[in-house]
């Protein structure tokens, strides 16, 4: 009866170069049937190796090494819509990478805006294995407040990823942002509209309401007089 177990080491290269992995010493005990048990050390053969980085990516300082790569953005700017001053809205970029872990994948670049203040959450890191095969996923939500008015943009960002299976340079893009603020802030405005239309209007009908009561009460008074009395 024989039983085998499995222990699984991925290694991720970062650098151009040669590399050298040292034998693994394992501990081994075996409970035999004439000799007791028997235990001692054996040791995994040296390992040794050697990275090249492809022509195509010689100026690119940030790429993934990922036969698939996919973007999705949440809580896209309305290029078509006037935000106020006061305004906010969260964008949520999430990348996911099959054959790669999460930890792998590079955050995406700090953006400043004047006249705009920033919130980066913390990201989201998930890795989920499916029959052998790893998919990495990276989730960053930002939330933008409009602090003054005017336009307002975001740049475009390029994720590059290289595809071991295809040999070649691939990109995903993040495409441009671009809003305006208008000058009035949001809350001011609706509690002005607040306090000039809806008191004055409700004020109205009550005082008519209780007028029209009062000459009812009056009218009945006056048509049944003898009979009160």
């Amino acid at each position: 009866t024989w039983a085998v177990q499995t222990r699984e080491i991925v290694i991720y290269p970062m650098q151009v170069g040669v590399y050298e992995l040292a034998p693994i010493l394992v501990d081994v005990s075996i409970n035999t049937e004439h000799d007791g048990i028997v235990s001692g050390t054996i040791q995994t053969k040296a390992l040794e190796f050697e990275t090249s980085k492809p022509a195509e990516l010689k100026d690119i300082e940030e790429y993934i090494v990922t036969p698939e790569l996919s973007i999705a953005i949440e809580g896209v700017f309305d290029t078509n819509h006037e935000y106020r001053v006061g305004e906010a809205i969260t964008e949520t970029v999430t990348i996911t990478v099959k054959d790669v872990p999460a930890m792998m994948i590079a955050p995406l670049a700090k953006i400043q805006i004047a006249g705009v203040s920033i919130y980066q959450k913390p990201e989201k890191l998930s890795d989920k294995k499916v029959r052998g095969t790893i998919t990495g996923t990276r989730e960053e939500s930002t939330t933008y407040i409009f602090e003054e008015a005017g336009d307002h943009h975001l740049p475009q960002q390029t994720i590059y990823w290289w595809n071991p299976e295809t040999l070649q340079l691939e990109s995903e893009i993040i495409p441009a942002r671009k809003w305006s603020v208008a000058g009035k802030y949001v809350g001011n405005k609706q509690s002005s509209e607040n306090t000039s239309t809806w008191p004055l209007d409700v004020k109205i009908v009550v005082n008519l309401i209780i007028a029209t009561f009062l000459f009812y009460i009056i009218w009945q008074s006056y048509k049944y007089k003898k009979r009160l009395i």
